[in-house]
């Protein structure tokens, strides 16, 4: 039945299609993102959203067909690594695991309907109010120390005149869909409202961390509430990592239910590109290390692919060698399981000059790190 599809690229708008005949039957469309890999190490990510089948045309491979042309446009585009999300029951991604996206971890969702609560009061010495210009440096800054200081993978760069050209709409018509929290005139946190996909109402929020954390997202969550409810809107909706667990604490002592959420998935492309990419963080993570020494070279073999990088300021007669399958590396790049962990379950070969702790250098720049939904986050 799909022999009378055709599959079409259109690379100025970067997206897929399948036409039968005159009507358009199916899309995936490939989107840039700016992926902070960890320690503001941005690297170039191809995502995959607006994906679709007509429903007279599913099952008959149809968008296995466009994924398969979505990968080689992200590859032809010059992407070295790609990222897709979807529900944890979509049946989608076992499409996304054919095309060779790897699953690597899941967001949860805390949602209940709108009220209307008192304002919970702030902590003595925080002041709070809706944003005014000039909040978003702050603002900016706590992403900064919160996700990209504490070598996060996923949390995407964030920019104050990006922040600021984003809302600036919504500011304009809901002043009060940002609220901030101030102590002596420094940002410590901030609560939002924002329209997100098919213009369904999303909340955030982040708090520096402390002995008043709790109590300061309390009293901003609360006066987010009542704006949402003077704005019509009917759903309190986060997304919570579970790296920060007192977060989702504080959404659940509000009355917010956890519900499943996204899976997030990355396909590796260009293995040479992105090794070259790395290194940067790579180097700075074993700077931050303290050790005396380290490898000099790093060597990576999945399946048929293979590639190295040269560590700035380490031994260059020594070098470290992992070889494993495709999803093993995958996952081991992205930080979601470390190399010494999966050698040691015998999924990943080690080889190579370590020296006589082999775990202490590995642990030190390919280790297992938080993560935060890139795809998520509003930046």
């Amino acid at each position: 039945m799909t022999a009378g599809v055709d599959i079409r690229v259109n690379r100025e708008e970067r997206r897929v299609q399948a036409w039968s005949g005159e009507e358009s039957v199916g899309n995936v469309g490939v989107v840039a993102i700016d992926f902070d890999w960890g320690r503001g190490v941005v690297v170039p990510m191809a995502g995959i959203g607006a994906v679709g089948t007509a429903e007279a045309f599913r099952r008959q491979g149809i968008a296995g067909r466009m994924m398969r042309e979505a990968v080689g446009l992200s590859r032809e585009l010059g992407y070295p690594v790609g990222g897709v999300s979807t529900g944890r029951g979509n049946v989608a991604r076992r499409l996304y695991t054919r095309s060779g996206y790897v699953p690597l971890f899941a967001v949860d969702d805390y949602a209940r309907p709108v009220g209307c609560p008192e304002p919970a009061p702030a902590p003595d010495g925080v002041g709070l109010r809706p944003y005014a210009p000039g909040d978003e440096d702050g603002i900016v800054e706590l992403w900064h120390q919160s996700y990209s200081a504490n070598d996060f993978f996923g949390a995407r760069a964030a920019d104050v005149d990006k922040w600021a050209a984003q809302r600036a709409e919504l500011l304009a018509a809901s002043p009060q869909s940002v609220w901030v929290a101030l102590c002596d005139g420094v940002v410590i946190g901030w609560a939002e409202y924002y329209h997100h996909w098919r213009d369904q109402e999303k909340c955030a929020f982040l708090v520096e961390e402390g002995a008043d954390a709790a109590a300061v997202a309390r009293a901003l969550l609360t006066r987010l509430e009542r704006s949402l409810a003077d704005a019509g809107l009917e759903q309190f909706v986060f997304d919570a990592s579970q790296h920060q667990a007192w977060m989702a604490d504080v959404l659940r002592g509000l009355g917010c239910q956890r519900k499943d959420g996204y899976v997030f998935h990355a396909a590796v492309f260009d293995l040479a590109d992105l090794l070259n990419r790395l290194r940067p963080l790579y180097v700075a993570r074993l700077r931050a290390s303290r050790l005396d020494s380290w490898p000099g070279v790093l060597r990576v073999e999945m399946g048929e692919r293979s590639a190295e990088a040269e560590l700035a300021g380490g031994d260059a007669g020594r070098r470290v060698e992992i070889t494993g399958s495709y999803e093993q590396i995958v996952r081991v790049l992205c930080g979601r399981t470390s190399a010494w962990e999966a050698y040691l379950c015998g999924r990943l070969r080690i080889t190579g000059d370590l020296g006589p702790s082999a775990d202490v250098p590995l642990n030190a720049f390919l280790g297992q790190y938080p993560w935060f939904h890139p795809r998520r986050d509003r930046w």
